[in-house]
């Protein structure tokens, strides 16, 4: 049995991430196709290759678009070429217009959706499937009238069937001999298709005197037999050799199949519009799922730089150099607390993008309010040194507990700081205030800076909403901060709210958070990991245990390589899977880890290739695999291709040391 030919498509296109963005959905919706990035490539393209559908850019360097396609429609041997014009520049009415004179089948503008763009492409060929079958269908039938002729009754003055040619005895299901001299109501009845009821017969006008006149295509021909066959016809006067009214000829034919064509036809016009309703839907999901994808980024772009910000700010102190030796530990604690806030905040990318959806959970737990305060206090001093803005905490010690996740309300009170000092000029002032009245705790951020337009208040909170003012121009920013302090806020069972007199008047932020039960013990200092000295002590040795590390970036293996040399391990380290199936035959190790993301060949492939060997060369030597990618498919994913352990990144090392005493046997012996 003979395949179907692919379609071919000629994607034409001088920008190269949207020549290949386009050609891969294409080609993963099953389309041959081939690309070119000038306007002369096209047209060579097109002539040799003769394919169905052109996706053609305006833009070109050389011939622009509307060019190209009017010298493929106007050459004959490639006017019946598809082309759909598309632009990301050229986007007004007036440019569509344009296209679509110049010879364009479709005219979208870019960006284009896969989804849309395939819609498209999909909805246009089967126009023109749909198209090329109606007129081979109408050929087909004007070939079988030629050859089979017309039906033809003729009759006398008296209506009397006087001659019927074998199509009309087949029709009306009567022999000539049959017909002959009976009346033609007799033998040529017809009713109405809607009514069933009998229709005027042709030929009684005529031999009324009235001017011939053909069936409506409502009239249906019943045959003896009570056949319907939907007719049309022509009657005409006879007349003799001296102009003598001596009867009526009657012409007919079966249009069954015209009337199958028009159905045909109805039903390509449905699918039209279905097709465009289809893609009308794409595009508009397309743009929903645009705009999701960008507040979800601008969310996490945000998250990001908030941990970001304390590392950098207190690496400028550290490189000043001037720290004291009690102040520079404070500095590298700092440090790596914010490097584990941004390890988690990418761990709970997730959670972050559930804000928008309202879905993000927090780990609440009892807490001294006035430590988690303090955290964001000093995290905000580098960036308001930097500034020259005077900064003051006055914060209630014995403020008391609250049931929340500290990370989280750090964070609120960090982007309250970082808006303050943002907005205020240099010499101005602010201030963090924490108290507590009766069972609330207050928290407000004070400045003088440069203040709320009373209007813009009411929407200081909304996401992607920003004071329409040269202070906004100014200092750029996403509009997502105050939003997400709101978010996190209520997410505690707390409220906040603004207070500011005007422009360059200041504003006070104050946070409220109910009190926790008086009785409930507080989790301790706000929230600290240990120093990477600690991280190491009381782990299992690793001494004499062999690790294969494979992760093709070299920072990485040359920190993984320290943390575990320093607990007594042996570890050679590849980067490549490839190098890391060859050292197997050299060196026997206890446990391999691998590295997931990486190129060539991943650490998913690596691993299988791994467990194909034999045992006695290595093929059960267990493993753990080293990710960002993080979550229960993920891991799942990784126990499937044959990894024993999963360790997510940014790593714990006591995590690893642990997992890799554990996957070498040596839990228990330090």
């Amino acid at each position: 049995m003979m395949e179907t030919p692919k379609i071919k498509i000629l994607n034409v296109d001088d920008y190269e991430p949207g020549l290949y963005a386009k050609s891969r959905a294409l080609r993963l919706a099953g389309f041959e196709v081939y690309e070119a990035a000038t306007g002369d490539d096209a047209l060579r393209l097109a002539f040799e290759l003769k394919p169905q559908l052109v996706l053609l850019d305006v833009h070109l360097p050389d011939i622009n678009g509307i060019e190209v396609c009017r010298r493929i429609k106007t050459e004959p041997s490639t006017d019946s070429i598809l082309v759909i014009q598309t632009s990301a520049t050229f986007t007004e009415v007036s440019d569509r217009v344009r296209g679509l004179e110049g010879g364009a089948d479709a005219y979208l503008t870019e960006p284009i959706e896969a989804d849309e763009l395939i819609a498209n492409v999909r909805a246009i060929l089967r126009m023109r499937e749909t198209e090329q079958q109606v007129v081979e269908r109408e050929a087909w039938l004007n070939a079988v009238m030629d050859s089979i002729g017309d039906a033809v009754i003729t009759t006398d003055l008296q209506g009397r069937v006087t001659l019927i040619n074998p199509v009309a005895q087949e029709m009306v299901g009567w022999t000539e001999a049959e017909a002959e001299g009976r009346p033609l109501m007799e033998v040529f009845r017809i009713i109405n298709e809607r009514t069933g009821q009998p229709s005027e017969n042709p030929v009684v006008r005529i031999l009324r005197g009235e001017d011939p006149a053909g069936l409506s295509d409502q009239d249906v021909l019943t045959a003896r037999d009570g056949r319907e066959t939907p007719i049309d016809n022509r009657a005409a006067p006879i007349k003799d050799e001296r102009g003598n009214f001596i009867g009526v000829v009657l012409a007919f034919r079966d249009i069954t199949e015209r009337k199958r064509i028009e159905k045909a036809r109805e039903q390509s016009l449905r699918y039209e519009q279905e097709a465009r309703f289809e893609a009308d839907i794409a595009r508009r999901r397309a743009e929903e799922a645009n705009r999701l994808k960008d507040e979800f980024l601008a969310t996490v772009s945000h998250e990001l730089r908030t941990p970001l910000n304390h590392i950098l700010g207190w690496i400028t102190m550290l490189s000043s150099g001037k720290l004291q030796p009690e102040k520079a530990q404070k500095a590298f604690d700092t440090i790596e607390r914010n490097v584990r806030a941004q390890g988690r905040l990418i761990d709970d990318l997730l959670d972050v993008s559930r804000i928008i959806s309202g879905k993000l959970t927090i780990e609440p737990r009892q807490i001294e309010i006035a430590k988690v305060v303090d955290a964001a206090a000093e995290s905000i001093i580098p960036a308001a040194e930097v500034k020259g803005v005077n900064f003051k905490a006055i914060l209630d010690a014995e403020a008391g507990v609250v049931s929340g996740d500290p990370d989280r309300l750090q964070q609120a009170i960090w982007n309250l700081l970082s808006n303050a000092v943002k907005f205020t000029p240099k010499d101005g002032h602010v201030e963090l205030r924490l108290t507590r009245l009766n069972s609330q705790i207050k928290i407000a951020v004070s400045d003088d800076g440069r203040g709320i337009d009373p209007e813009f208040l009411p929407h200081v909170f909304d996401r992607f909403r920003q004071q329409d003012a040269t202070t906004g121009r100014q200092h750029g920013g996403l509009g997502l901060g105050l939003a997400i302090v709101r978010h996190l806020v209520e997410l505690h069972g707390g409220s906040v709210r603004v207070e500011s007199a005007g422009e360059d008047r200041g504003a006070t932020f104050t946070i409220t958070l109910p009190v926790a039960d008086a009785h409930a013990a507080p989790s301790g200092e706000a929230p600290r990991s240990s120093t990477a000295g600690e991280s190491f002590t009381g782990l299992p040795s690793l001494s004499g245990v062999r690790v294969l590390l494979v992760d093709d970036l070299a920072e990485a293996r040359d920190l993984i390589t320290f943390a575990l040399a320093n607990k007594g391990a042996e570890v050679r380290a590849v980067a490549s899977a490839a190098e890391g199936l060859y050292m197997l035959r050299e060196w026997r190790p206890d446990v391999i880890l691998s590295d997931i993301a990486m190129p060539n060949e991943d650490g998913y492939t690596f691993i299988s290739n791994v467990r194909k060997l034999s045992e006695e060369l290595g093929g059960r030597i267990p493993a753990a695999a080293l990710t960002a990618y993080v979550g229960s498919k993920e891991r799942l994913k990784s126990y499937e291709a044959g990894y024993q352990a999963y360790i997510s990144k940014p790593i714990e090392w006591a995590e690893l040391i642990t997992v890799v005493a554990s996957l070498a046997g040596r839990l228990g012996k330090a």
